[in-house]
Formats: C-alpha cells, structure tokens, sequence
C-alpha cells in the first residue's frame, strides 16, 4: 500500500473509530433507558443488563456504521484540505483516485462488517435479547423480592417482604396466593430466604402459619410451622415456544419463513426485512462517497467546505430517511423493494461522479488564467 494512502487511511481510521464509540455509547444509553425498566425488579440486575446490553450491540452497531462512515470521511479530508495536505499530495502527482483510495477501503471494511453484523451477529443477539426478555417477563426465576414493596410476582401471586439483610435473609415476608380458584392461601412468616431451583424459585420460610380459605365452604383451615417451603413459580412458568420474530430470523429463514399460517399472514414482511439487510451496509460507501463529493468537489476554498458539508449532511440524512421509508411502504407496495437497491447504488455513482472530477480552482483564478496575456 503506498505511503499517501497508509497516511491518509489512518487520519480516517481515528475519527472513525471515534465516532463509531460515541454514537454506540449514546444508542447504548438510549436502549439501556427502555430495558432497565424491565429488569428493576429482577435478581442479578447489572448480570441481565450487561447480557441485554451486549446482545442489543450488534443492532445498534448495524445502524451506527453508516454515520459513522459519513462523518468521518467528512471531518478527516476537510481537515486535509484545510492544512493544505491534500494540494501537497496533487502537487505530488496523486490522481482524484489515488486520494479517495483510503475512503473506500475504509467504507468498504466497514461494510464487510456491516454484513457480518446484519447476516449473523444482529439475529443471533436479538434472539438472545428476546429469550431473556421473555424469560424475565414469564418466568419467576429471575424474581428478585423488593423489600417494603407488595411485589407482584404473577397473576394472583403477591409476595411482600419487610426487610432483606446483607446476606439475602428475608424477614417479615406475606404471601397471598389467589392462582386456584374459589381457593385463597395467605402465608406469614418471620424469616425466609429466596431459593432458585430447577423448576423455579421457592421461598424457604421458619416460624409462620399458613392460612387458606375456601370460598365454597367458606371454611378457614390454620396451619402453623417451623419450617416450610413454597414454590413461587406454580403456574407461571413459561409454557410453549415463542415465536421468532423477523429480528431474530437469519436471511434463509426470512425468504423461506414456512408453511404456518402466521409464516403466510407475514411473508412479505420477512421478505422486505431480508432485502434491507442485504442493503443496509451498502449505506455505508454511499454516504462516505457523499463526503467525499462535497470536500473534493465543486471550487477550492481557503476557508473551508462548512457550507458543502452541511448540504451534504441533509442529502445524507434524506437518503437515509428515504431507505427507512421505503422499508416501511414496501412491505405493501411490494415492487418498491427494489428502490432498496437503487436508492443507495443510485447515490454512491452519482457522488462518487462528483468526487472524481476533483476541485476546480475559484471562478476568479479560471478568469485570470483564461484571459490573453
């Protein structure tokens, strides 16, 4: 690889990663808003939030790249420009080409990337995300007792407890139990503690009684102990599989979803998702191209490209726009799914014409040198 292109390459590289970590921390802490609420009354908090949160990346990386790749292509030939860098290397003999060489290798790893993260690792971490997400949802084992807090274990299942010490002691603990019909079980005891089981969680309990109430006979039978065990999952447990949805799909399962009426009444919808994953990284080379078009096109300007830079960014931000809607309406107007090819191809030729005819000199200068001597 010659020296220009290694240099200008890594005066890419670092914007990029920069960029990629900033808009990734600020997607991330966006994300960690909406699943925080779902896992506040779950054991091993930081545990599932850390799982969530790496599961979540991949997605948010897919979304991110594209940005990322505009930006910093932007901010990096701008600041060559502006230091008078990239006037040194034409002066050199470096063709248009040779200059935006570092672009496209850089926009096109991260397209490899990109794939990589759209094909495998977005499925197979939304997946993951879904199951945990159903499991704290549906299944007790994750149930962590708040104490001084009537805590809503599941349908007809209240537990409250008064005080929880350092060592995960539970002390003043009230169960009302309603699951059965017609039949109510109310249990206090002064001391129990939280014990995770194969087949769910149960609450070992010392010194308490155990009343239960039938409606029917109206009858109220009192039971007191010293030790007792009670199996907070019951009928809660989570019962059957749950349907992937199209995130958690891999591209073959999504062009070929099945036979099942569910797989029928949303084919086109998995069909359109496919098709966005295999054009969704191209959005990448397509807006570093557009960054490219507007620092290396149009006249040369001692003091800076701001204002093509800015019109890029809203031709970005439209194109993008433009792909994001087209996913949505397609999945209607179904011959619409091609403008997923076109919208980005149709972009990056038409920038990258522009990139290649290189700046031209001020209107002043072209005057000057076109007027006889």
């Amino acid at each position: 690889m010659p020296l220009p292109t290694r240099y200008i390459l890594r005066q890419l590289a670092g914007p990029a990663a920069l960029v990629v970590f900033t808009l990734t921390g600020i997607a991330w802490l966006t994300e960690s808003l909406r699943i925080s609420n779902q896992i506040l009354a779950n054991a091993g908090v930081f545990g599932i939030f850390l799982r969530m949160s790496i599961d979540l990346l991949p997605q948010i990386l897919s979304l991110v790249l594209p940005s990322a790749a505009f930006i910093a292509t932007a901010y990096a030939y701008s600041r060559l420009v502006a230091d008078f860098e990239l006037v040194v290397l034409w002066s050199s003999g470096l063709s248009t080409l040779d200059l935006i060489k570092p672009a496209l290798i850089l926009s096109g790893g991260l397209t490899v990337a990109a794939y990589a993260l759209v094909l495998y690792l977005m499925p197979l971490g939304s997946r993951a995300f879904n199951d945990l997400r159903w499991d704290i949802r549906s299944n007790p084992a994750y149930l962590s007792l708040q104490e001084g807090k009537f805590n809503n274990v599941a349908q007809g299942l209240t537990v409250y407890v008064r005080q929880r010490d350092s060592n995960g002691e539970l002390h003043g603990i009230l169960i009302y139990d309603s699951r059965r019909p017609n039949h109510m079980v109310t249990i206090m005891a002064e001391r129990g503690v939280l014990v995770r089981a194969k087949d769910g969680p149960h609450v070992v309990m010392v010194n308490g009684n155990r009343q239960e109430m039938n409606e029917k006979t109206h009858e109220l039978s009192l039971l007191y102990f010293k030790r007792d065990i009670f199996d907070i999952g019951g009928n809660a447990q989570r019962t059957g599989e749950r349907w992937r949805n199209d995130s958690e799909r891999f591209l073959g399962q999504l062009l070929w979803p099945g036979d099942s009426s569910y797989a029928r009444q949303s084919y086109w919808k998995f069909v359109v998702e496919a098709h966005r994953r295999l054009t969704l990284p191209l959005q990448i080379p397509a807006l570093a191209l557009i960054a490219l078009a507007a620092v290396l096109g149009g006249e040369f300007n001692r003091r800076g490209r701001s204002q093509r830079v800015a019109i890029a960014a809203i031709a970005a931000a439209v194109e993008q726009m433009i792909f994001v809607a087209v996913t949505r309406i397609a999945v209607e107007v179904h011959p619409l799914i091609a403008l997923l090819y076109i919208v980005p191809l149709a972009t990056g030729f038409v920038a990258l014409h522009v990139a290649l005819r290189g700046p031209k000199a001020p209107r002043r200068f072209r005057t000057t040198a076109a007027a006889p001597g």
